[in-house]
């Protein structure tokens, strides 16, 4: 009961709490746990029971759970799900419970759905996990507290659960679908898990205690990637761009980690095998991989490209007139320009026939062919900021100005821009002065 209730106020002191009450041996004993707490803390308890319709014995069930929370005298909800049988997985089944007890956390006002796993339960995940070839995520398996979810007894094993009831004289139901190692989980439990205890009495304890380990390491490293990520990469609607020299000089965790997550922002969620092949193009001056949802990756010299398959779209930077700067400017967010010469310009994105006749250099190009010249990715061409004037560019910041409004011996007016935002190539604009 001690560690309980700290979970309890560990997780906030929630007033009203749900109770995931199946009428097994499990959500009957941490029934009968939590409302003695209850009573000492002063919340209210509502059952929520799930009648999945794919057991014979789902009605009995029912019956016993809605005696058992009437004797008790309290609030119960019970939702009934239905199924094709004949079609239904581990996976859907799952997927289907959870959906319906937060739609009945939501009816019934609760912060919280106490739901009854144990040792076991969690020494089962994480041999599961490890049998998929999880990485840090998957193997932290069940945490005590997450998305409104609260396992508590998740240190508490099995057979002290059953010691409990049998101390209370309560009844519980047995799910018979618990016996058929036709599921995965029923597999391990009745084949795998007997076995390893044989050669490791306290596997359920070391399973548990490596759970809590990784679950500590995946929130150090997921720290280490947001660090990393906010100096090295920069996420876009549609697409992200990772700093290609500073991933390069990443250990190899770091890299995986990186593309991991980049893609997860946009939606994209990658294996190992995926991750890898996309590290290994990364790690290519021009390497090329393509990712599920019709995504891809393109490794340029100066940038990995990210691409999630969807529609990219540009981010304008904003656009200011300042007060007097020393010098011209940077080109990239500060530059002085002759306001005369600039006459009616805009802000916007590169379009077909655009020009520009860099400052310092004879000729006229096309800004696509200048930008494709300087290593800009075809997908990031067409997002570029230009300063313009009709088709020709005044400005094209982080690379040149064009001569047609760059300040010269006849220039009497002159007006100060500054550029904040980011550049599509990843550049963030800063808002010093230089």
């Amino acid at each position: 009961m001690e560690g309980l209730k700290a979970s309890y106020q560990t997780i906030g002191r929630p007033e009203r709490v749900g109770i995931a009450l199946s009428g097994g041996a499990d959500s009957c004993a941490l029934l009968l746990l939590l409302r003695a707490l209850s009573k000492e803390e002063g919340f209210s308890l509502v059952c929520m029971h799930i009648h999945h319709g794919l057991r014979d014995s789902a009605d009995g069930d029912e019956a016993f759970v809605r005696t058992l929370v009437e004797s008790l005298n309290l609030p119960y909800l019970v939702r009934r799900l239905s199924w094709d049988k004949a079609h239904i997985s581990e996976e859907m089944a799952r997927e289907g419970r959870y959906e319906a007890l937060f739609q009945m956390m939501e009816e019934a006002h609760c912060q919280t759905i106490a739901l009854g796993h144990h040792l076991e339960d969690q020494a089962e995940t994480v041999l599961m996990q490890l049998l998929r070839g999880a990485g840090g995520k998957g193997l932290r398996a069940m945490a005590e507290f997450e998305r409104g979810l609260w396992r508590p007894l998740l240190s508490v094993s099995k057979k002290d659960l059953l010691l409990f009831l049998d101390e209370e004289q309560q009844l519980y139901c047995l799910d018979e679908t618990n016996r058929s190692p036709r599921y995965t989980r029923n597999a391990l439990r009745l084949q795998v898990m007997p076995a390893l205890r044989k050669l490791f009495p306290r596997c359920d304890k070391a399973l548990y205690r490596a759970a809590i380990l990784q679950r500590d390491q995946y929130a150090l490293s997921t720290m280490a990637v947001k660090a990393w990520m906010e100096q090295n990469a920069v996420i876009f609607q549609g697409y992200a761009v990772v700093g290609k020299p500073a991933f390069l000089e990443a250990d190899e965790s770091l890299q995986r980690a990186v593309i991991h997550k980049a893609a997860e922002m946009l939606d994209i969620f990658l294996d190992f095998k995926q991750t890898e092949r996309v590290r290994m193009a990364a790690l290519l001056e021009r390497g090329k991989a393509n990712l599920p949802k019709g995504g891809s990756v393109q490794s340029g010299k100066h940038r990995l490209l990210i691409l999630s398959g969807q529609k990219i779209h540009a981010t304008l930077p904003k656009l200011e007139v300042v007060p007097l700067f020393s010098g011209f400017g940077d080109g990239l967010s500060h530059q002085a320009l002759d306001s005369d010469k600039a006459g009616d310009y805009v802000l916007r994105t590169v379009q077909k026939g655009d020009s520009i006749r860099p400052l310092g250099i004879d000729g006229t190009q096309f800004v696509d062919k200048y930008l494709a010249d300087r290593h800009v990715e075809a997908p990031l061409r067409k997002l570029w900021p230009i300063l313009a004037k009709g088709n020709q560019a005044l400005w094209l910041p982080g690379f040149s100005i064009g001569e047609e409004a760059a300040i010269g011996p006849s220039t009497k007016n002159v007006f100060y821009l500054r550029l904040t935002g980011a550049l599509p190539d990843g550049r963030i604009l800063g808002r010093k002065e230089p």
